[in-house]
């Protein structure tokens, strides 16, 4: 199985032209996103937008899997985002062969795989194949029992602190053993300075991808980490 991976587009379209742009030679099974595809949140006119995210969807001719964020989710009017083209993980799982996908921890069997916006470690003795999540836009791979995920963001706005930046996803496969291939990629090439840099965390194991503008940042990349570097 090969699929795609992102989180956190918080509804720029921009960002998601570019990604159907380099996803569209690519052979896949399916897509996951952890989230805050929309910006509905902040901002209720963002329903206006509903045409653009269903042909994308429907263009990609595959199975688009995703659950909720904050972002999603409009409290003014108390409702998610209306997305109905979507297969929504909150409500049920996705079975895609062998391997199944789940946002519910007390589904988790061996062969899942847990999709869920925010980090979820109470995990106790349910241990899935791999673990996804968005929300904090700090991308990282870490190995535990099983190996998670943080997809970081596709599209960084300026909420956050910074210059609105455009982020990167993901390409995942898992063998019939099992096996594990985790590659990520920018959403913008062929630009100075790269998008990302890589540090391994203080097991030597993890990695941390971090965006450009925190490479001179010591301090703070240390609490992330973790670890003096």
């Amino acid at each position: 199985m090969k699929f795609l991976a992102f989180s956190d587009l918080h509804g720029n379209l921009k960002a998601l032209k570019k990604f159907r742009k380099r996803i569209s030679n690519i052979n896949f099974d399916l897509i996951v996103c952890a989230g805050d595809l929309t910006n509905f949140y902040l901002n209720p006119k963002e329903i206006k937008k509903m045409p653009f995210y269903e042909e994308f969807i429907y263009s990609l001719k595959k199975p688009f899997l995703m659950v909720w964020g904050n972002r999603d989710y409009n409290k003014h009017l108390s409702m998610k985002f209306p997305l109905k083209i979507s297969f929504n993980l909150d409500k049920e799982d996705y079975y895609f062969k062998e391997w199944y996908f789940t946002s519910q921890i007390q589904k988790i069997k061996s062969n899942s795989i847990l999709i869920s916006h925010s980090e979820n470690s109470n995990l106790k003795q349910k241990i899935p194949i791999l673990q996804l999540w968005g929300d904090t836009h700090i991308a990282k791979i870490l190995y535990r029992t099983h190996t998670c995920i943080d997809l970081g963001f596709l599209y960084r706005d300026e909420i956050h602190g910074g210059e609105p930046m455009f982020g990167l996803y993901w390409i995942i496969e898992i063998s019939s053993n099992q096996k594990l291939s985790i590659k990520w990629f920018p959403l913008e090439i062929n630009v100075s300075p790269e998008p990302f840099f890589v540090l391994k965390g203080k097991n030597d194991v993890d990695e941390y991808i971090l965006p450009w503008y925190l490479k001179n940042k010591k301090n703070f990349i240390e609490k992330i980490i973790g670890n003096s570097i």
